[in-house]
């Protein structure tokens, strides 16, 4: 994370994750936030201040991302679901409302298949259940997900930006508050093979078939031109 280090707290556990509370006295149910592929939970930070006035909020690092620990185990949607399980039991919240993007968005919904009595609410942004189908993304995004992931380190926030914004949004903000946003993130990511660990985690997540089975409430934020997961599978 890049919160300063006193915001920043450990899970008891090993291996430690590293959380950030914000609004801790807000009076509103707590809200859990989970990041996607290789970024760090920082990267909510916006969310971390929009939220937190009327909500206790926290986010935090997978492993072997940020300060959290690497693990050297074989990662699973299960075992990140467990991962989150462990950050809501430190924070001491029964339950709350999780919010998940991109591969966030596979975790909070094995949480909630696993634990539905933890998860007041489901929101899903940009994400998918899984399968062959699930998986494939148009040619562009497969592109800048290359480069984004490739390309020398300075160049890579704006591939990152050009994969995750259309055009006109770009056009109406501050590129250079975007570009150094993505620049953190990508200062927080992981080695290699923390990466190959959540990218096969990724390929053998499928929830295409359980999904039915949640009975809690769900609100599924399905970006209309995103390139990377097709709205069409999300």
């Amino acid at each position: 994370m890049n919160a300063s280090v006193e915001n920043v707290q450990f899970t008891a556990t090993s291996p430690r994750l590293a959380y950030q509370l914000r609004g801790k006295d807000a009076p509103g149910a707590p809200v859990l936030l989970i990041m996607g592929f290789g970024m760090p939970g920082s990267m909510w930070e916006p969310q971390l201040d929009g939220l937190s006035e009327h909500h206790p909020v926290a986010c935090y690092d997978h492993p072997g991302i940020g300060r959290s620990d690497s693990t050297g185990r074989r990662s699973s949607m299960g075992k990140l679901a467990g991962d989150a399980l462990r950050v809501l039991d430190a924070l001491g919240w029964r339950r709350a409302h999780v919010v998940g993007v991109s591969m966030g968005g596979m975790v909070a919904q094995h949480l909630t298949l696993a634990s539905p009595e933890r998860v007041r609410s489901l929101s899903l942004i940009a994400t998918h259940a899984g399968g062959p189908l699930g998986l494939v993304p148009t040619l562009e995004g497969l592109r800048l997900f290359a480069k984004a992931n490739l390309l020398p380190v300075e160049k890579r926030p704006a591939a990152l930006i050009e994969l995750l914004y259309p055009p006109e949004f770009r056009a109406s903000v501050r590129l250079e508050v975007l570009s150094e946003r993505m620049n953190r993130g990508l200062k927080s990511r992981a080695n290699p093979k923390t990466l190959r660990a959540q990218l096969l985690a990724i390929l053998r997540h499928d929830t295409r078939h359980t999904l039915q089975v949640i009975r809690t409430p769900s609100l599924v934020n399905k970006p209309a031109r995103d390139i990377l997961v097709r709205p069409s599978h999300s």
